[in-house]
This record gives C-alpha cells, structure tokens and sequence, in this order.
C-alpha cells in the first residue's frame, strides 16, 4: 500500500485523480514568479507573543464564531500500552478505540519545533497499514506542530490547524485537493480580522501565494507522472496550489460581501464542521473554483 492509498482509506477520499495544469494556470502563475514575490523583510516587523496569546487569539477568534467538536487523542502512556497488547495479537483499532480520549482540540499537545516562522502541522496516531483497520478507524491526534517563533503568524497557523481537527476525517472531503481550503482561509481571516489596515492578511497573503508558486513549479517539474515519486509529488504539492486559490477565492468573496452572505458562510462551515457538508459540497454552494481563484490572484497588487 502506498501513501496516496493509505490516506484514501484513513480521510475517506475518493480515488486520487492528477492535477494537469492548465495553459491559463501556467500563464498566471508564470508571470507572478517573474514578479518575485516574497516577504522580504516584513516579517521584521512581527513583534514576538508568548505562546499562551497564540492558543488564546487562535481559540477566541475560532470559538466565537463555531461550535467546535471534540478530538480523539492517545495519551503516550497510552500508547504503550497499546503496543503491549497489539504483540499479544489484541485488535488493534479496538485497543486504539479503548485507550483514546475525547478532549478539546485546544487540548491537543503543541510542540514549537518548526524553525521557519509560517509552519504548521498536525501529527496523527499512526495506525499501521492494515485495510480493514484504515477503513473504520478515527483520527487519533498525537500533537500540533508550529514555529519556535511565536508572532501572531504562527496564531495564524495555530487556527489552520485546529480547523483540520474539525473537518479531517472520513466523507469530509472527497477530492484531497481540496483538503486545505477551509484552513487556509480560516488562517486568512484571522489575520485580516485582526488588523483594520489589512498588513497582516497582506502578509498572509504573501506567504500563501509564494509557497503556491513553489508547489506550481514541483507539479510542473512532476508533469509526466511516469513514476510513483512524481504522482506522489503531484498529490502533495497540487492540495496546496488547488487548496490556496479557492481559499483566495473564497476569502475576497467573504471580506467583500455583506453580513447576510457572511453569515450563511460562516453557517455553511458550520455545518462541514459538523460533518452534515463535505468541502467539496460547500465549495459548489458558493461557486468557489480554481478560475475564480486565479481572476482574484489576477487583481492583487503584489509589491
């Protein structure tokens, strides 16, 4: 079993179809590399926080506005546990079951491990390969990672993160290339309800196109998915180019429309969230699409 196989199983999503870029992709994209963007040295002026004001921001700005659905964790004793009885030939998704516990996301253990000031990441139990097992199981959260700077970006990556706790999981996303848009524009709105001058959306904005540029190049590096290792790299690389230009969609569409159609957003997530609306469904509702995407990418004055 290979690992586009295993998440297939483990997310729920449908059988993984290659992202092609297409000619009016290329173009765009090509021309935004030639106008070398980049953060330069705004992040300069990103003040250092404690790491209690990055779980406080990034659980006000998520808790005011959803109702949030607890996680399934395993403590490391635990997990020791497990492991003892699994090599005495005890189920293994029964044990993972049995010796989990339901807490708040915001209970998920955080390692600042990352050294770069904009990454994040959520690290799952690892359940083995079995397909049976893969099948039925949950997530088990083990822990977030972010950066071992804390400024108001890693809160920002704080809310990507926990937004995957509540919409990661079997029959929440069918296409895993839309698997980060809801975190991705989450983390957006974050920043840009936090600062009436819009810096930091705008450096928000910045990070995210710039890494889509590099996961564009890597996909058109891969384009002749003749071998596992390119049609992994196209799996991997293409959720975060397809995931930020709909996330971009979607997040001019919100700061730009009226408290009605916000509302019915924020109550469409919602409804993700509670696992009643995969993604894909949502996306569809409000028309959110990689060509619309690419039109508000178009229109943003980059300098």
């Amino acid at each position: 079993m290979n690992s586009i196989e295993k998440a297939e199983l483990l997310y729920g999503y449908d059988k993984y179809v290659p992202f092609r870029c297409s000619d009016e992709l290329c173009a765009i994209m090509d021309e935004l590399l030639h106008s070398n963007i980049g953060v330069g040295n705004l992040d300069l002026s990103l003040r250092d926080i404690s790491s209690q004001q990055v779980i406080q921001l990034g659980k006000a700005f998520l808790v005011n506005r959803f109702d949030l659905h607890n996680v399934r964790i395993i403590p490391e004793q635990s997990e020791k546990n497990i492991i003892k009885l699994k090599n005495l030939n005890f189920n293994f998704a029964v044990l993972c079951r049995l010796f989990s516990k339901r807490v708040s996301p915001f209970a998920i253990p955080i390692d600042y491990k990352f050294d770069d000031y904009y990454s994040g990441g959520v690290v799952l139990y690892d359940i083995g390969e079995d397909i049976n097992a893969l099948k039925k199981m949950k997530l088990y959260y083990q822990k977030i990672i972010l950066s071992r700077r804390n400024t108001i970006i890693n809160a920002s990556s704080y809310v990507h993160e926990i937004v995957h706790t509540q919409v990661d999981g079997k029959g929440s996303v069918l296409d895993s290339k839309n698997s980060e848009v809801l975190s991705i524009f989450m983390e957006l709105l974050f920043l840009y309800d936090l600062d009436s001058n819009n810096f930091l959306s705008y450096i928000g904005l910045i990070n995210r196109v710039a890494y889509m540029l590099h996961c564009y190049l890597i996909v058109k590096e891969n384009s002749s998915l003749k071998s596992y290792e390119e049609l992994k790299n196209n799996y991997y690389y293409s959720k975060y180019l397809v995931s930020t230009l709909k996330a971009i969609n979607i997040f001019y569409k919100y700061i730009n429309s009226n408290s009605l159609i916000r509302n019915e957003i924020d109550s469409s997530i919602q409804l993700v969230f509670n696992g009643q609306m995969s993604i894909d469904d949502f996306l569809s509702l409000f028309d959110i699409n990689i060509e619309e995407g690419l039109k508000v990418v178009k229109e943003i004055h980059f300098c």
